[in-house]
C-alpha cells in the first residue's frame, strides 16, 4: 500500500531509456507491467539524488546490456548492491562510477547476511540515553553507508565499543556495545544524511 503511494517515475524514466516497456497505473504508480522485445540498452546514468533505490534498478538492468551502463554518483549511497555484484567501480573527480554488463555474472553461491542496522538502530539510542544502560547487539551490519549513526551518537558523547569486527561475505559486521550517557546536541552534516535516513525519527529522539 505504502508502495502504491509513491510516484515511480524516478526508475521508470532511465529503465524506458535503456529499452524497458513499462505500463503503470496512472503513468506514474505501481503496479508495474514491465517488458521488453529486445536487449536493453546501455546508458551513462548520474543519479539525480542519492538513492540506492534506483541506483540498483538501473545496475541490475545494466547486467542485461551487452554494453557497459554506467551509473554515476555525486553524493555517495548505500552501496549493497554493487558490493553483492562485485561491480567495478572508480572515482573520478569526487564522483564514483558504478560499471555493469552481460559480463558481470551474478555467482551462485550462499550469502550470509548481517543484521539489519536500521533495525538495531532504535535500541542503541534507548541505550544511549538512558543512565546506567548497557546493551549489546550482536551480528551487526556496519556497511559505512549504512551506519552514520554511530558517527552521530559518538559526536554527542554516547560511549560506544564495537567488538568482533570481520567481513560477512561482502559485508562488514560486528557487535556493538552501547553505554548510557550524557548526550549533547550537535549539527548533522547533510553530506551524511543518506546514511543514516532510516534512523532520522530515532536521532531527534
Amino acid at each position: 500500500e505504502s508502495l502504491c503511494g509513491r510516484t515511480m517515475t524516478r526508475i521508470i524514466n532511465p529503465l524506458e531509456k535503456m529499452g524497458a516497456h513499462i505500463l503503470a497505473r496512472n503513468s506514474a504508480y505501481a503496479p508495474l507491467f514491465i517488458n521488453r522485445n529486445e536487449a536493453l540498452k546501455p546508458m551513462k546514468f548520474e543519479l539525480p539524488i542519492p538513492s540506492a533505490q534506483l541506483k540498483s534498478c538501473v545496475l541490475l538492468a545494466g547486467l542485461f546490456g551487452e554494453e557497459l551502463t554506467q551509473v554515476i554518483e555525486i553524493l555517495p549511497s548505500r552501496d549493497h548492491t554493487e558490493r553483492l555484484l562485485d561491480l567495478d567501480q572508480k572515482i573520478v573527480h569526487d564522483r564514483k562510477i558504478i560499471s555493469a554488463s552481460l559480463a558481470d555474472e551474478v555467482p551462485n553461491q550462499s550469502y550470509t547476511i548481517p543484521g539489519d542496522f536500521s533495525a538495531a538502530a532504535f535500541w542503541l539510542v534507548a541505550a544511549a540515553i538512558q543512565k546506567d544502560a548497557e546493551i549489546k547487539i550482536e551480528n551487526v551490519g556496519l556497511n559505512p553507508t549504512r551506519n552514520a549513526l554511530l558517527d552521530i551518537l559518538g559526536e554527542m558523547g554516547a560511549d560506544i565499543t564495537i567488538e568482533n569486527e570481520r567481513m560477512e561475505g561482502a559485508e562488514p559486521a560486528g557487535d556493538v556495545i552501547v553505554k548510557g550517557s550524557d548526550l549533547k546536541a550537535v549539527n548533522i552534516d547533510p553530506k551524511i544524511i543518506p546514511n543514516c535516513i532510516d534512523e532520522l525519527p530515532v536521532i531527534a529522539v
